[in-house]
């Protein structure tokens, strides 16, 4: 039986990824930032899509504006940006949302050019593009990556066109024949070099369709697996080992499985998200089918298993759909003390059931655990926390300052194996 453990913290992110310039200071689109023209170049090999999109806004005023360049990402991540002051290129490195608006804040306050870009939530990023100079056009170069995702023999690619004149070139490459490329939002031309490489090209105009949709499939059977290499520079390489499920599966060959949903109902979950993780799991647990097993566990500062082990879904359906309407948020979600205790206590019956095995008597040897309780030294460094985590091994007699008559073997009397763990 197959088991699988889904941990419900769910955030939105948009099918579509899109980068748009807005002015600071205002909501929503600004009447003075005209996107231009736009230059989109992918290249996806084996499902990986590297992106590049090149973009001008032009400043239609008479007034020095500072812009606010939002991008958000669906699934991808932000490789690099850049911008252009004329013919001085600025390249940007990435901060999370605090860093970066102190810095940019400490670099305009010097008239220097910022180039910092904000991890501002979950597949979105921002960056302050300053100066924008009366009637200027300013440039941004954007590089995206991502995994596509593939079911069955179809994946799909999707992009936001900015606006303006936008221009689209597409080289796509897999290690199994591509049977066919398409797009129902743009007209395509296709390049086909051999079977097993095509590029690309698209256009769109300013009063176009803006959503680009790349469809490719590949003639590849279910589950056929196919291995890629990569190794970026001056780190060790990697494989990625990929295998796509069919489009649709008979009912009698899917394997029975045990789910166990994981919910986070600490207080930083109130509102929304608590509603959205209770909805995800509720869906989870109407979907599952005869013969699967589940379970619901709920934690802030502790524990709370619905059941002890996964029940048959049959029996259990109803009584984890109430469980998980009554999830309330509230409290903390620190539920390493507790396991950090339970870990030190079987690693000291570990030692003990060691020394038992070596030949020294059962009675004569205890053993329990303190979890972090009992610190040697300081959590805060990694070596502090390899000091932590260790099993000491003592005599209980002695060190209540008894005496017994038993010469070398003293020391295994009462011997009492104590581990301390503390967590990384």
């Amino acid at each position: 039986m197959k088991k699988l453990l889904l941990l419900c913290l769910l955030s939105a992110t948009p099918a579509f990824a899109q980068g748009v310039l807005l002015e600071r200071g205002l909501d929503g689109a600004s009447p003075h930032l005209k996107a231009v023209w736009e230059r989109v170049r992918i290249r996806i090999d084996h499902q990986n899509a590297q992106t590049v999109l090149e973009q001008e806004f032009e400043n239609l005023s008479d007034q020095q504006l500072e812009g606010r360049y939002v991008l958000r990402t669906a699934s991808a991540i932000v490789e690099g940006f850049a911008y252009w002051n004329g013919e001085q290129k600025i390249v940007g490195e990435v901060f999370e949302k605090h860093s970066a608006r102190t810095l940019y804040q400490s670099v305009i306050g010097k008239s220097r050019d910022p180039g910092l870009l904000e991890h501002t939530g979950e597949g979105s990023f921002a960056f302050n593009v300053f100066p924008i100079q009366p009637r200027e056009r300013k440039r941004i170069e954007v590089r995206l990556g991502q995994r596509l995702a593939r079911v069955g023999p179809r994946f799909e690619y999707r992009l936001t066109l900015a606006g303006g004149e936008s221009e689209v070139v597409a080289e796509i490459a897999d290690d199994h024949p591509l049977s066919r490329i398409d797009s129902q939002s743009h007209a395509l031309e296709v390049e086909r070099p051999d079977p097993r490489r095509a590029r690309l090209r698209a256009y769109a105009k300013p009063s176009g369709a803006r959503d680009l949709v790349l469809e490719i499939e590949v003639s590849a059977d279910p589950w056929q697996p196919s291995v890629v290499l990569h190794r970026d520079p001056g780190q060790d390489p990697y494989l990625v080992l990929q295998m796509a499920a069919p489009a649709q599966v008979e009912q009698g060959n899917v394997s029975a499985k045990d789910v166990t949903l994981v919910i986070d109902r600490s207080g930083s979950m109130s509102g929304p998200p608590m509603e959205e993780a209770c909805a995800a799991a509720e869906l989870v647990v109407r979907r599952l089918r005869r013969g699967d097993r589940v379970n619901v566990i709920a934690f802030d500062d502790g524990v709370d298993p619905l059941f002890a082990k996964p029940r048959p879904i049959e029996a259990a359906r109803e009584p984890a759909l109430q469980f998980i309407r009554r999830i309330r948020a509230g409290g903390g979600t620190n539920i390493a003390p507790d396991y950090n205790l339970q870990l030190s206590k079987r690693r000291a019956r570990a030692v003990r059931a060691y020394l038992v095995k070596a030949g020294v008597a059962s009675l004569r040897l205890q053993s329990d655990g303190f979890g972090s309780a009992r610190p040697i030294d300081s959590n805060e460094t990694a070596e502090g926390r390899a000091r932590n985590r260790r099993v000491e091994m003592g005599d209980r007699a002695a060190r209540r300052g008894e005496r017994r008559g038993h010469g070398s073997r003293m020391i295994l009397l009462e011997t009492q194996a104590r581990s301390t763990a503390s967590g990384d």
